[in-house]
């Protein structure tokens, strides 16, 4: 690679080569030292190609320098030159490096090299650009390549191994199986996404190899379907039954694809609707575009290649509409995420100017959500004899609601707007993302984990806020859950009591499945202490919160409050009883 810009490097005044897809993304550098953050840069350099308008040379010229762009067969070069550069000499060593790149095997030739020669970071988009161009030859050194990233264990690059063995799904290939087949069986700690790619490229590998016209189909996958593709009219099919009347959007060319099912015309439909769901991508109508992939996979579940295409046209759409000042405050964040991670977050959130002084939380809410601050700024507050006692003010950059959100809980505290831009994320937005991007809830919750707020400030404060005092406590208690009504629903579970007050109670509960944690939260519930004392005792309450105890897997402490505040003397006789 390093040879290939050589006649561009050399020259004087130049300070770095960059070459980008035509999707914006770094396929090399020059100065292989520094990185640009994926997402701002991915974000600049889509805004930057959308302006130039397909220019085949673009200036940007300053007092002290400027920058190139010069359109390539395989994207766009940008040179970062200082004041004095001779703009002849640059210009005819980037038509050059154009004549190299207008050959498609050099085109491939280029990229195989880049993918040994640059730095680890740029890999997964130099792999996903080889797509356009593979065949026998570049899936053999992904599976080089995939083999390596295997072996390395904790030092792997996950996103690299991903889009591998997405990119191997496209060639139908008998030497990648062997190796897919071996990730499938020893799963060791590989996350879901991967072995999601993996079936699938396997299932594609396997069906094209079948098709007894396999040779056309090679170059059929090698290739994408080129638009407004003409196929030839079938026969009406008896079976239309992926007619699909719920129509999607509003579009006439909806309408166009189901008219071809109904006549039979499957490819046609296909075509059309690929179209269709790249069109809607791009003037950001992301549901309607991910409900037309699903309706796409309906009509030929079997067609693997193009619903990973599809896929990735959405997720680039996806990023390149994530707004300027928003990717500049998150930007640890965006670094915390893949880059399909953060552009997912984004469009899952909603935004909002809240006025001086209004309130968007208050203490005992159960809602859950998290609450991103983009300007201004907000205050946390508790009320104590009617009056407000301030916690703390929360800033631009600052994350609010992460102990409920990621915990069952109700709020602890009021938010009161000084006149703040936040973005709300609803915790039921992000569990609609659990099967496409396990980790993301996992992340969140990591990067999170320093703006949730303490006992601390309380504690300065010479404040508790709890009206009884709670004391430690030993013994099992039998829970059964009540409908709203207040009978008793069947479901049931023993659990250890940890501590005790006269408005509540605390105990340690096993639930096998994160997922019914939540169904549990604020939920009326029976809790009967058989053992404690002579008398058999039966409480009701409400679940007010349930925690995770990182130590001992799948075990939660819950935290319940009484319908009836206790009797001093059986509260008593149970602090008692429990210390025995």
């Amino acid at each position: 690679m390093e040879k290939l810009f050589q006649k561009i490097s050399v020259l004087t005044s130049v300070e770095r080569v960059f070459l980008f897809s035509e999707y914006g993304e770094v396929l090399f550098q020059s100065d292989q030292g520094t990185h640009l953050s994926s997402a701002n840069c991915f974000y600049t350099i889509k805004k930057a190609i959308s302006f130039i308008n397909g220019a085949k040379i673009s200036r940007f010229i300053f007092e002290n320098g400027g920058f190139y762009f010069f359109k390539t067969s395989l994207g766009y070069l940008l040179i970062c030159v200082g004041p004095a550069v001779s703009e002849n000499r640059l210009l005819d060593g980037c038509r050059k490096v154009r004549m190299q790149l207008e050959d498609p095997e050099s085109r491939k030739r280029v990229l195989l090299r880049a993918l040994t020669e640059s730095h680890q970071m740029l890999k997964p988009q130099i792999v996903k650009t080889l797509v356009s161009y593979i065949d026998i030859e570049v899936v053999e050194d992904l599976l080089s390549l995939l083999e390596k990233q295997i072996r390395l264990n904790e030092e792997r690059d996950d996103r690299l191994i991903l889009y591998i063995c997405r990119a191997l799904g496209y060639f139908p290939s008998e030497k990648a199986l062997p190796l897919l087949n071996d990730i499938q069986v020893n799963r060791g700690y590989l996350k879901e996404e991967i072995l999601s790619a993996v079936e699938m490229a396997i299932r594609q590998i396997e069906t094209d190899l079948s098709n007894e016209d396999n040779a056309s189909k090679r170059e059929e996958i090698a290739r994408p379907v080129p638009f407004f593709q003409e196929e030839p009219e079938q026969e009406v099919a008896e079976n239309t039954s992926v007619e699909n009347t719920n129509a999607i959007t509003d579009l006439v060319e909806e309408q166009k694809v189901r008219e071809c099912l109904v006549r039979g015309e499957r490819e046609k439909a296909k075509v059309l609707l690929k179209e269709l769901i790249t069109a809607t991508a791009q003037i950001k109508r992301f549901s309607d575009a991910e409900k037309l992939r699903d309706w796409f996979m309906e009509i030929d579940p079997m067609a693997l290649s193009d619903s990973i295409r599809t896929a990735e046209i959405i997720e680039h759409e996806k990023t390149a509409a994530i707004d300027k000042e928003f990717l500049a405050i998150w930007t640890a964040l965006s670094e915390a995420l893949d880059l399909d991670e953060f552009a997912t977050l984004y469009h899952a959130l909603e935004h909002k100017k809240f006025a001086n002084g209004e309130i968007f939380v208050e203490q005992s809410s159960p809602q859950s959500a998290l609450y991103f601050i983009n300007s201004g700024r907000v205050e946390l507050f508790f009320q104590e004899n009617g009056k407000d006692i301030r916690v703390k003010v929360l800033g631009q950059g600052e994350i609010l609601g992460a102990g409920t959100f990621f915990e069952s809980s109700v709020w602890t505290v009021t938010a009161r707007s000084l006149g703040a831009e936040i973005s709300r994320l609803r915790f039921d937005k992000l569990q609609q993302f659990q099967d496409n991007f396990p980790s993301l809830e996992s992340k969140l919750n990591d990067f999170c984990i320093r703006f949730k707020i303490s006992h601390e400030p309380f504690r300065r404060m010479g404040r508790d806020r709890r009206i009884f005092n709670r004391e430690r406590i030993h013994g099992r208690v039998a829970t059964v859950l009540l409908d709203r009504e207040g009978k008793e629903t069947g479901v049931g579970a023993k659990g250890e009591l940890f501590d005790i007050s006269a408005g509540g109670i605390s105990f340690f509960l096993r639930i096998s499945q994160k997922k019914n944690v939540r169904l549990l939260f604020g939920r009326k519930i029976r809790l009967v202490l058989a053992s404690m004392i002579a008398k058999s005792l039966n409480l009701t309450g409400t679940i007010l919160a349930i925690k995770s105890q990182p130590v001992v897997g799948n075990e939660y402490s819950v935290h319940v409050r009484f319908d009836k505040v206790l009797e001093p003397d059986v509260l008593r006789s149970l602090i008692d009883a429990g210390k025995e």
